[in-house]
């Protein structure tokens, strides 16, 4: 055999290959000087790692799991307006939201009643609102517009300081 047995030297030395491996790799041995000069370095390698004092055992994963708990800082102790802020913030992009769909909800139907009051649909009027007898001079239309852009404009200023925050940064820390 010309070639080397590098590749099954580790094997062949821990017992682990088969009959027929075993016999072409002993064979080798007896011819090749190399390859036993790199069985011989396993062997010393062995024998240094067994020389080796053994280390405390591993720690069983609850163990670890517990320890690794305790490094980490403790979040209870906040103070509770913290949480609370903290809610907020994480609460405000729904909030945004929310008044936005109740704007438009709010508009629509004032634009609803205009449209009424103009086919001459809303000639009952109650008692109350009889000083109503004109549409009124609220145009929804740019309203809802500019509120629209204020809510998104709003959303979006949130939106670049939570990743700010999310970066490690304060959004609120003017930088030179």
């Amino acid at each position: 055999m010309n070639e080397h047995v590098n590749g099954w030297l580790m094997a062949y030395y821990d017992g682990e290959l088969g009959e027929h491996r075993a016999k072409i790799v002993a064979a080798h041995l007896e011819t090749c000087a190399t390859c036993r000069a790199e069985l011989a370095k396993l062997d010393a390698l062995r024998k240094v790692l067994q020389e080796v004092p053994q280390t405390q055992e591993l720690m069983k994963p609850q163990q670890f799991i517990a320890r690794v708990g305790l490094m980490l800082p403790d979040r209870s102790n906040r103070p509770s307006w913290r949480r609370w802020l903290s809610a907020f913030w994480q609460s405000i992009p729904i909030l945004l939201l929310l008044s936005w769909a109740f704007l438009q909800t709010l508009l629509i139907l004032v634009s609803l009643g205009e449209i009424a009051l103009n086919l001459g649909l809303g000639s009952v009027i109650p008692n109350g609102l009889s000083n109503i007898s004109q549409p009124s001079a609220i145009h929804p239309l740019p309203l809802s517009l500019g509120l629209s852009a204020l809510i998104g404009m709003m959303l979006l200023s949130w939106v670049a300081s939570w990743w700010i925050r999310r970066q490690g940064g304060n959004p609120f820390q003017m930088t030179e």
